[in-house]
Order: C-alpha cells, then sequence, then structure tokens
C-alpha cells in the first residue's frame, strides 16, 4: 500500500498527539510514566541546537503546559525513557565529560542524581541513544558510530545494566540503519525507524516481532502512519497499544491544483503537516493481534 490508500493499522486512531498540537515544530519522542500521567519529550531549535527534554502531566483528560525536566535544560539532551518503576528516567545526553558524543546517562527522582546508565562507555566515535525498557527493566538502544546504526540490548544487574549487545534483526545489510528503537512492555515486538527496502521515500516505521528462536523478518507499517517524509522517535503508551512517532511529513503538493494566494500559502505553512518534525498517534493493538506470531511462526513479510 502506499500513501492515500487505506491502512489496516486502525486508521480512525491515527492523528496529532494533542499536548503539543500547536507547537512549531522540531518536537520528538513520547516517554510515559507507568500511570501514563505524564510523559516526556524533546524539543529542539531548527538547527537541531538546544535539544531539551520537557515533561507534561495530564489531569482528567488535559494535558498541563510543557515545561523544562528537572534534569536537563544545560546540554544537550534527547531520547528520555522511564524506567518501569517510574522511579528514574534514561536519557541520551552529550556532556563536557565525553565529549561530542551521546552517552547514556540515568537520572534518580528521589535522589536528584544524574550519572551514567551503561556500566562502561562506548568507543569514542559512537553514540548510545534513544533507549527504551520493558516491564523487567530491560534497556534496549540504539548505537551510531562511522559504520552505521545498530540496535543493542542490555539486561538489569544489580544498581545498572549489563555489559549490552546487538540483536539481529533479519534482512539487513551494510547499508541498512535501524534507528530509534522502542520495545514492547512485554519484549514480545520492536518498533523502529530504517530505511530498509519499501520505504515510501525517507526513513519509515517498521514492527519486527519475537519469538524463542530470535527475532522475525520486520513487517512494513503502511499509510497513515509511513509517509512520504522521514517517521523517526518511536514511542509506545504503558499497554504497549498505541504507537507514537514523529513525522516531518507535508499536506503541500507542487504543482497545485489552484494558485496560492498570499493567504493561502500562510494557512499551508501553519499547517501542522508543514514538513517539520512533529508528532503523531495511532492504535496498533489490532495490528499486532493479527500479526503476533502463533506458535512460533513469524508472521510473513510484506
Amino acid at each position: 500500500m502506499r500513501a492515500g490508500e487505506i491502512s489496516p493499522v486502525s486508521p480512525a486512531g491515527f492523528g496529532v498527539f494533542q499536548p503539543f498540537s500547536s507547537d512549531p515544530g522540531f518536537t520528538l519522542n513520547a516517554a510515559f510514566t507507568p500511570d501514563g500521567h505524564t510523559v516526556y519529550f524533546s524539543k529542539s531549535q531548527p538547527t537541531w541546537d538546544g535539544l531539551t527534554i520537557f515533561a507534561a502531566t495530564q489531569q482528567h483528560g488535559i494535558w498541563s503546559a510543557p515545561q523544562v525536566a528537572p534534569f536537563s535544560g544545560v546540554d544537550k539532551d534527547t531520547d528520555p525513557a522511564v524506567s518501569p518503576d517510574g522511579a528514574s528516567v534514561v536519557f541520551a545526553s552529550i556532556r563536557p565529560a565525553t565529549g561530542a558524543v551521546y552517552r547514556l546517562y540515568r537520572y534518580d527522582f528521589k535522589a536528584d542524581l544524574t550519572t551514567p546508565a551503561l556500566p562502561e562507555p562506548a568507543l569514542a566515535t559512537d553514540n548510545d541513544l534513544y533507549p527504551s525498557f520493558t516491564r523487567t527493566g530491560v534497556v534496549y538502544f540504539m548505537k551510531m558510530g562511522a559504520t552505521g546504526t545498530a540496535i543493542y540490548r542490555a539486561a538489569p544487574a544489580g544498581h545498572g545494566f549489563a555489559v549490552p549487545s546487538p540483536i539481529v534483526i533479519p534482512g539487513a545489510d551494510k547499508t541498512t540503519h535501524d534507528m530509534d528503537p522502542t520495545i514492547a512492555p512485554d519484549e514480545s515486538f520492536i518498533v523502529f525507524a530504517s530505511n530498509r527496502a519499501g520505504t515510501l521515500g525517507a526513513k519509515d516505521l517498521f514492527i519486527a516481532f519475537r519469538t524463542t528462536t530470535g527475532w522475525c523478518t520486520p513487517l512494513h507499517f503502511d499509510a497513515p502512519i509511513n509517509s512520504t517524509g522521514n517517521e523517526v522517535a518511536t514511542g509506545l503508551s504503558p499497554d504497549g497499544q498505541t504507537l507514537y512517532f514523529s513525522s516531518a511529513r507535508s499536506s503541500v503538493t507542487t504543482p497545485r491544483a489552484k494558485p496560492a494566494d498570499t493567504a493561502a500559502f500562510r494557512v499551508e505553512q501553519a499547517d501542522y503537516a508543514n514538513g517539520l518534525l512533529r508528532p503523531y498517534k495511532v492504535s496498533i493493538g489490532a495490528f499486532v493481534a493479527v500479526h503476533r506470531p502463533h506458535d512460533g511462526t513469524c508472521p510473513a513479510a510484506r
């Protein structure tokens, strides 16, 4: 299926993630506390300088005005992930101690303390980004270096994590860039952005299910989840039923069917889908239920 066609992934549940609907863009991530009442996300200037993590809280279905998170606002911070007990947040940051590369840090709410998250630093040329937790505290994240990107997994060990190891998702080659992973709470599937075959024009979102023998070949999400713009920065609701992501899609096409005057151009410019990176959400519960492996058999690649 291609853009404009009906998707089997609950199109009725697709839409803008409302807490940030009036925001001018450059917004990514959606990391929820276990009760779903607080969400952490990142914002940046158009140059991607000044990346900062924000938080918003929800009461009676209404989201508060976002505020800078207590652990952010100084360094270049992004990609928050809340621990299963809600006691800490792991996030990626460029800090003076590690030079010009991203490392993962853990902020403890009770102690008001930020410390390195992983047991040992990655190579100086690698960036550690986009952590995501399972319900049992296993963390998945992306490692990005000169040779490309890869998704890693680290099990909890003591007060930290064991040495991480890469996961193998079938179908990748030397040109594949799998990134921005979010693991399901029960570790049964992973959603990520990639340049794999079948994209609609840029990086698209894929889902790979997990069996007792390993990961299945990923499935590509159809429109309206994917578009001709970049789809990145995945996230899941605490129950794993709702997918959050950021998209740089645009509703503007040229040549226009009708010439634009100044007013029409300004309407295009102010539209939510104006080519800036902004957050969306969609229900994937039905899709997961249909395609989840049965009897250990992977779903057929589409």
